[in-house]
């Protein structure tokens, strides 16, 4: 139970985090939401969305990692590994 709880709170946070870079609001963000085609994340707001990411959660995502972001529920789930 205690790991659904953090779940549900790195999951907001990183929802928090995608509004905040595209102006899209948390309640239309969705796990499944693709980056660049359902959220208009292109290249460059890719790497400061992942340097916010990197920040808030003390965490070191190689590049090669990066590349296989495509989704919401996929940056959770790289972070969730890592914490």
């Amino acid at each position: 139970m205690k790991s659904d709880i953090k779940t549900k709170d790195i999951e907001k946070r990183v929802k928090q985090i995608i509004s905040e870079h595209t102006g899209i609001l948390t309640k239309n963000i969705k796990l499944n939401s693709d980056l660049r085609v359902d959220l208009g994340i292109d290249s460059f707001a890719a790497i400061e969305l992942i340097f916010s990411l990197k920040e808030e959660f003390g965490l070191n995502i190689e590049d090669s990692e990066l590349q296989k972001l495509k989704t919401v529920n996929d940056i959770l789930q790289a972070i969730k590994s890592k914490i």
